[in-house]
């Protein structure tokens, strides 16, 4: 009996995994991830609402996106444990190795040394986790008003993968409702979807509406650009190159709008 109730519980949990459609997904698949794989109900590191297997909404991320990698690996965004002095971090990801940020550098040029703090290699997330803390320069975003103290990955992309580009319309309109996610749409060999079915934004990027932590830290984002990128983006760039295509849209999802 007991194997009988194993075997059921795996049976259920491969079809929770495949979507019930017969075709097994990656952890985000464009849209929500499964609930464990962020949340813990018995072991959390953070309590309150969160329940986070994280002590923070990055160390989170990156216990999956954090790797002891020594070649660009997948979807490692950092190499951790941070590389020892000389050695460079490994991942080469559209946006870098947040390995940098914690790799401080002292040199001399005619005679005057400078220390290169590690903080302004890249964006300062706060991942407790993995070391890294908020930028000591900027109390706030440059030019706005956003704390630093409070910059996360879910600052900018949504974990629950809300947002979607809905099939079927030339105007590449994103939404948070409607034609449910089939996967991701952030490649160049993502699947193109009907009128009855969405793909997930670039990236897990949110857009207009979004808000971090449950509306404590609301963002005016204009909406989640329109853009793809190779499936193989985490590589060297000596023989192949990695561009990410953005586009531009009725809707106001180009990247003129972010930048």
């Amino acid at each position: 009996m007991k194997r009988l109730k194993l075997s059921l519980a795996i049976m259920a949990a491969a079809l929770l995994i495949s979507g019930l459609s017969g075709e097994v997904y990656g952890f985000h698949s464009g849209g929500v991830a499964n609930c464990d794989g962020c949340h813990s109900m018995h072991a959390p590191k953070t309590g309150g609402s969160h329940l986070l297997v994280g002590s923070d909404f990055s160390s989170t991320c990156l216990n999956c996106h954090a790797h002891a990698d020594t070649v660009p690996s997948s979807f490692h965004v950092m190499t951790y444990p941070v590389p020892a002095a000389g050695v460079a971090p490994a991942e080469m990801t559209p946006g870098g190795d947040f390995a940098w940020l914690s790799k401080s550098y002292t040199y001399t040029v005619t005679g005057t040394t400078t220390t290169e703090l590690g903080q302004t290699h890249g964006h300062n997330v706060i991942a407790t986790d993995f070391g890294m803390l908020q930028d000591s320069d900027f109390p706030t975003s440059p030019g706005g008003t956003f704390p630093t103290s409070s910059l996360a990955c879910t600052s900018c992309h949504d974990p629950h993968g809300k947002y979607r580009r809905i099939g079927g319309d030339t105007t590449y309109t994103i939404a948070t409702t409607g034609a449910p996610i089939i996967g991701s749409g952030s490649y160049n060999n993502s699947a193109v979807p009907t009128p009855t079915q969405a793909v997930g934004s670039y990236r897990l990027l949110a857009g207009t509406g979004y808000s971090q932590n449950n509306g404590a830290l609301a963002i005016n984002y204009p909406g989640a650009p329109i853009a793809s990128v190779p499936s193989t983006y985490n590589q060297s760039e000596v023989a192949n190159q990695v561009q990410v295509a953005y586009g531009f849209a009725a809707t106001g999802n180009g990247v003129t709008t972010w930048g």
